[in-house]
């Protein structure tokens, strides 16, 4: 077997709510598909709980992936359920538009968690209140000055992680915002994201908004003599999504792989297992003992991406070739 087989997850990433305080234009999010706010239940995130002993060491548990976790109104009670030897692998991202007190920012500091991501477009407010839709200015720089003089007082609160999303009105503002959560607001590190131009966003301003591959590569030109610590995401286009494709010249199929071994747990309790060749969701509330199901499971999926791998190391073919192939299997059998 090869060194790549793993019998642990990279991350699960999990939401305790289904739903968001604000209405950012570029979301992932289709919110006229969404209404009300599935909380996730003290015993279904006990469940959850148990699978966390499945995550590598240096591995991820999201405790928000897709929504804001801190509408939950047991946010700080779910958070001190997890095992204090586990929460070096636990994160979750917020929108900081919420009042809070600080208490509440207090606890975050001593909760021993890796890091809190901090979404934060624009420094300034009418700039940062239209993309933040239905953010106040006022408020989330209130909840930031706090927490980061709260964090400051404490050598082991998490890291901070700060998030930025580029469009047209924000692009003349990455360096300053790289220096200014470097030097004012603890930023171990801040990413730079492109968004997915779905067709669900409003066209008015996605046209008025939307990036090109041409501006993406000067933000990265302009960041890269930087002194401080950013990611940039890649450019990201209904022409530029990443391709994991693997064809089997055996089963003659076009199979999509993952890069890593995840988990994906919505508020309700479901978790899906993706880019598999077949749908499979699975309800915590319908087995009693998920870590040994999910350790069974673990087991295939690590087999079957290994398997995957190696095909295309045999293959060693491009995901244009891969796509060409498939196409004309396609084109033979009909």
């Amino acid at each position: 077997m090869s060194a790549l087989f793993q019998e642990k997850y990279d991350f699960i990433a999990s939401d305790i709510t289904n739903n968001c305080n604000l209405r950012c234009p570029y979301c992932l999010n289709d919110y006229t598909q969404i209404s009300g706010n599935t909380l996730m239940e003290e015993t279904t995130f006990k469940k959850v709980l148990t699978l966390l002993p499945l995550v590598k060491d240096d591995g991820f548990f999201f405790f928000s992936c897709l929504f804001e976790p801190l509408l939950h109104p047991n946010f700080f009670k779910l958070l001190r359920l997890i095992p204090e030897h586990e929460r070096q692998k636990v994160f979750f991202t917020t929108n900081l538009a919420k009042k809070l007190s600080d208490e509440s920012l207090y606890e975050l500091s001593t909760s021993q968690i890796h890091h809190i991501n901090i979404s934060l477009d624009s420094l300034i407010p009418s700039q940062f209140e239209n993309l933040r839709k239905g953010a106040r200015f006022d408020i989330f720089f209130d909840n930031l000055e706090r927490l980061v003089k709260i964090f400051a007082q404490n050598k082991l609160a998490p890291r901070l992680h700060y998030i930025t999303v580029l469009c047209k009105g924000n692009l003349e503002e990455v360096d300053k915002l790289l220096q200014v959560t470097a030097e004012k607001y603890l930023a171990k590190e801040h990413e730079f994201r492109c968004f997915i131009p779905f067709g669900f966003i409003d066209s008015t301003w996605l046209h008025s908004n939307n990036i090109s591959e041409a501006e993406w590569k000067a933000v990265k030109e302009k960041l890269a003599s930087s002194p401080y610590k950013y990611i940039l995401g890649d450019f990201l286009s209904y022409e530029h999504l990443p391709d994991h494709s693997i064809y089997s010249e055996y089963e003659k199929k076009v199979y999509s792989y993952p890069p890593c071994l995840s988990l994906i747990i919505s508020s309700s309790g479901i978790v899906k297992l993706l880019h598999m060749p077949i749908d499979i969701s699975i309800d915590l509330h319908d087995i009693s003992n998920p870590y040994s199901v999910f350790k069974e499971i673990l087991s295939l999926q690590a087999l079957d991406i290994e398997r995957g791998k190696e095909l295309a190391k045999v293959t060693q073919a491009s995901p244009e070739k891969i796509r060409a192939g498939w196409f004309k299997i396609q084109s033979e059998q009909t």
